[in-house]
Formats: C-alpha cells, sequence, structure tokens
C-alpha cells in the first residue's frame, strides 16, 4: 500500500491523474484500512471534481486514524471538496476545524482566504492571507501550481482568483 501510495504522489505532481487515481486505488484495494491510502485518493478525487465521493475517502480516513496526524489534513481536503464544489461556507467550517490543530499550514490558511473572499468576507479574507503570507513567506503560483498539478485548471484558478481578490499581488 504504502509502495502505492508514494508512486501516486509522483503521479499526481507529474499531472498524471488516471494513474494517480488508479494508483491510488489499487493502495485502498490492497489495504482496505489504510487510512493514509484513503487520504490520499480521497484528495485526488476531490482536485478531479469527484468532490463528494473524495470526502467520502477522507471522513472514512478520519474513522480509520481518528487521533493520528493525518486528521487535520483530512478536514483541510474536506474543506477543499467543498470548495471545489462551490460551497465556501462549508469549506469555511472545515478549514476553521482543520486549523485548530494546524494553525500555521499555510495551505489551509489559503483555502480559508480563497473561500472569504468567494463568499464576500473580505476583512476576514485580508486577515487570513496575512496569516498565511506569514506561514509560508516564499509562497508562489507556481509551487502551488505544482502541488495542485493533478487539479483542474478551473479549481486552481478559482483558489488562486480568491486570494488575489484578498490582495495578493504574486
Amino acid at each position: 500500500g504504502w509502495g502505492h501510495k508514494a508512486l501516486a504522489w509522483a503521479y499526481s505532481l507529474r499531472g498524471q491523474r488516471d494513474e494517480a487515481i488508479a494508483t491510488s486505488e489499487l493502495a485502498v484495494e490492497l489495504l482496505p484500512s489504510f487510512a493514509e491510502g484513503h487520504q490520499q485518493l480521497g484528495h485526488f478525487l476531490i482536485m478531479t471534481r469527484r468532490h463528494d465521493e473524495g470526502i467520502a475517502h477522507q471522513e472514512k480516513a478520519i474513522r480509520l486514524s481518528p487521533k493520528s496526524y493525518l486528521t487535520s489534513y483530512c478536514m483541510h481536503c474536506i474543506s477543499l471538496g467543498h470548495f471545489g464544489a462551490g460551497r465556501y461556507k462549508e469549506s469555511v467550517e472545515w478549514e476553521q476545524r482543520a486549523l485548530q490543530r494546524t494553525p500555521d499550514y499555510w495551505i489551509s490558511l489559503g483555502t480559508l482566504t480563497s473561500s472569504y473572499a468567494h463568499l464576500g468576507r473580505m476583512e476576514e479574507a485580508r486577515s487570513t492571507l496575512e496569516k498565511m503570507l506569514r506561514a509560508n513567506p516564499d509562497y508562489s503560483e507556481g509551487g502551488f501550481k505544482m502541488i495542485f498539478a493533478i487539479a483542474d485548471a478551473d479549481y486552481v484558478e478559482r483558489w488562486l482568483g480568491g486570494i488575489r481578490k484578498a490582495g495578493w499581488e504574486g
């Protein structure tokens, strides 16, 4: 399972969606109780417009390993799923929960920033953007696009568009 998870991550960084998803599916098929595998598969599904299916895998990962380091990342990915589906209010709620566990995780702060901006909550968006940039002063659009190489272009542009609305000038 771990080998397939690592291979799937490599595929995702190269933007090879089908290979990343198929390899992640194999990882959880081989190890059905592999929380990390469900988390990764869920993340990939969320990035490729299968939001609710991806959220279900995040929830399963939390059930399989509720007290692990992975829980906050699963909560973040649930937020990403709601963001992708245009459910910005739910995205904010899940990101706030994730940030209670990992308050300086810059991608969580960025998703929260973007969600606030899409909701028109600009004061909160600007404040959260400042926190994001303190957490990751080397943030760049290119770095974000590399991490999210598997994501649909619309998803990436909405995420980046939200932080731009909040005042990020890149």
